[in-house]
């Protein structure tokens, strides 16, 4: 029998150089069957900054391939590939008139001599204009809003939520859950002004609170208001602030559900504080509801707008409006410490991100590789299929549904090629940009972008729902995440996750399957998650599966909170803290149906063909291999502290159970290393 042949490319070699050096050096003494992570990861944390992982560390390379192209000119965008391939990428006119614009954006915001010139005087020349419009009497501290102010309140919340600004709610448009073919309008509680919210309980938290707000309201209040009288109006803002953010707090949505949804007609509307007209002034042609979420947050706000004295609103509304964009007038605003560029990489990522990708993934993303993740994902979701076929907990019509859910799934791998933008198109680029002017103004240009992009949600009210694109902006190219949409039914791939050495199509099936995979089958599976289950095959909340079933996915699902909430991870102070089993559920399920689908997908791969062994992984059978490269994609350099800030409130398992815990769930796994206990810990797909 012929020797496998072992794949010497620098792909290759980088793959198995980068997967050697993170396992531990004396692996051959380690049982993966019950210590896995350490086998494959110890080396990890002593080769990494603190608070790394392979998928973070795309971050700074993304970054820098970013900067090339928007330091460069127009020909070296196109011509200085990354790699050696073609690109299949239209050049012309409007593609140069593209990178122009977002050239202009970039240059504007890096030139921090202009900003620096120019001072505060934007943003006090807006917040002067936002007070024209419900002007502020500073001489009356005590007189509440009545009917009479309905209409100012409503001309000041319009004109800040057309540049995304939160007032008294937060507006956004998404699919509508009863009716999947049209956007929709959700009205939700506005965000805290702070960003720790327990600085609410706190005392002294709140009197620094209100001495940096009369510092900060005493530049922006008219010329006639005293200090004694900045300072009340500033605890009164304060004061206002804290009932709303217990509001905020107390009502967050839950993820993925429509719990406690409620259609606000315009009608009833006009009766909270003139919400119609604010609706109304944001989408001209809207006729539906409005979903809010929950609906006891327009009582508790109508409550709240009662009580306060009128100034304290009209304040707070310019307090938001200064939070958001006061950061904008600092030219070394940066940002968390980060450099200037990273600020304004930001500043494009918020409206522009679609120009800007366009160019990362012609130079980082070849068609080759977007041809092997749609193969890889139909595949996988022809083996859930299958999957879904044998199960015996499952009634025959639970089946048929749940197979048709599948096929109704759509899906974007890497970059969105959808009715409402095509990324590789300079004519769709352009018409999608057409209202929106970049200067040489960088404050203007980050009004413009905020119009901008409100307005292209608004306007998706009114136009057939793409599922293929994400009315919100949904991530950049450059970025690394994976998505579901139970609403949708659509699961989204940016193309900064396709980067070697996680997954390259020049590597074997086994890598290719286990890494992009592993992710795309984590994804699919979201659609039967604990709470992707909830939507039908339609992406319609409604009860879809019998009693019996749902009974027999339960007490399957337990298993996986009883696995988890056994798992510890490492806290300040020399503690550990345990992963919440139910809060990281429909993480867990769709990381051990993902990952044993997409090995059942490769081996089908693998009939009549043999993929290459790596250099220096010869001794690993293909298989072990499999759900190697999938354990050292999670390894990871966290710190206490990163444990304790993240994972209290992640609803996924720290990074290092998501090895052990989706091994353990894997019937393959265990075979594949001769384990003792064949049978998977918890399954359900």
């Amino acid at each position: 029998m012929a020797a496998p042949t072992v794949c010497t490319t620098p792909v290759c070699l980088e793959a198995a150089s980068t997967m050697l050096s993170q396992m531990a050096l004396n692996w051959e003494k380690i049982d993966p069957c019950t210590d896995f992570e350490q086998m494959m990861c110890h080396r990890f944390p002593l080769l990494n900054e603190p608070d790394m992982s392979p998928f973070r560390k795309l971050g700074p390379r993304h970054k820098r391939v970013l900067e090339g192209i928007l330091q460069g000119s127009y020909q070296e965008a196109i011509s200085e590939q990354l790699v050696s391939w073609t690109s299949t990428f239209p050049t012309n006119a409007a593609d140069e008139a593209n990178f122009n614009m977002i050239k202009r954006a970039y240059a504007a915001c890096m030139d921090t001599d202009t900003i620096e010139k120019a001072g505060t005087k934007p943003l006090v020349d807006l917040i002067a204009s936002v007070n024209s419009l419900w002007p502020i009497n500073t001489g009356d501290l005590k007189s509440k809003v009545t009917k009479a102010d309905h209409a100012g309140l409503a001309d000041v919340m319009s004109f800040l939520e057309e540049l995304g600004i939160s007032t008294f709610q937060k507006m956004d448009v998404s699919n509508n859950p009863w009716d999947p073919t049209l956007k929709t309008i959700y009205m939700t509680a506005p965000p805290p002004l702070k960003d720790n919210v327990t600085e609410y309980q706190d005392p002294e938290a709140m009197l620094a609170y209100a001495n940096s707000t009369s510092q900060m309201l005493a530049q922006y209040l008219p010329g006639n208001a005293t200090a004694e009288m900045v300072a009340t109006i500033a605890e009164d803002v304060v004061a206002l602030d804290v009932a709303i953010a217990g509001v905020a707090v107390a009502n967050v949505p839950v993820p993925n559900s429509i719990e406690g949804a409620y259609n606000l007609t315009l009608k009833e509307a006009a009766d909270f504080y003139g919400l119609d007209k604010v609706v109304k002034s944001l989408a001209p042609e809207y006729n539906q509801p409005i979903i809010v979420m929950p609906k006891q947050i327009l009582a508790n706000f109508s409550e709240i707008i009662a009580s306060h004295p009128k100034v304290a609103l009209q304040a707070y509304l310019l307090v938001r409006a200064i939070h958001t964009l006061s950061i904008e007038v600092d030219s070394t605003a940066s940002g968390n410490g980060k450099s200037r560029s990273d600020h304004c990489l930001a500043h494009l990522t918020h409206d522009l991100r679609h120009i800007l990708g366009r160019f990362f993934v012609a130079s980082t993303y070849p068609d080759s590789t977007r041809k092997l993740a749609g193969e890889v994902a139909n595949n996988i979701r022809s083996e859930l299929k299958t999957r879904i076929s044998q199960l015996t907990w499952m009634s025959d019509d639970a089946k048929t549904r749940a197979a048709k859910k599948v096929d109704n799934m759509v899906q974007s791998l890497g970059y969105y090629s959808s009715p409402t933008l095509d990324l590789k198109s300079p004519e769709s680029l352009a018409s999608y940009y057409k209202t929106l002017n970049i200067t040489a103004n960088y404050f203007d240009n980050v009004l413009a972008k905020r119009l901008h992009q409100l307005s292209q949600q608004m306007a998706a009210t009114s136009k057939p729902a793409d599922r293929l694109f994400t009315i919100s902006g949904g991530d950049a190219a450059w970025e690394i995440n994976a998505a579901y949409a139970p609403f949708e039914n659509t699961i989204t791939l940016s193309s900064g996750m396709f980067q070697s050495p996680l997954f390259s199509d020049q590597l074997p099936g086994y890598v290719s399957y286990s890494t992009l995979g592993g992710v795309v089958g984590h994804e699919i599976v979201h659609g039967f998650d604990s709470a992707g289950r909830l939507w039908n095959e339609n992406a319609q909340p409604f009860p879809w599966w019998d009693n019996k079933t749902v009974a027999a996915y339960e007490e399957r699902a337990q298993c996986f909170v009883k696995q988890y909430s056994e798992f510890t991870y490492p806290i300040t102070g020399g503690k550990t803290a345990n992963t919440d089993g139910e809060q990281t559920l429909g993480e867990n399920i769709s990381d051990a149906g993902g990952l044993q689908l997409a090995f059942k997908a490769w081996k089908k791969t693998q009939e009549g063909k043999k993929d290459a062994s790596l250099p220096g992984l010869e001794k690993f059978t293909h298989e072990q291999l499999f759900f190697m490269f999938f354990a050292s994609g999670w390894c990871n350099s966290y710190t206490p502290k990163h444990n304790e800030e993240s994972f209290a409130t992640d609803v996924h398992a720290h990074d290092s159970q998501r090895i052990m815990g989706t091994t353990a769930n894997s019937r393959a796994f265990r075979e594949a290393f001769n384990c003792k206990v064949k049978e998977p810990a918890c399954e359900i797909f």
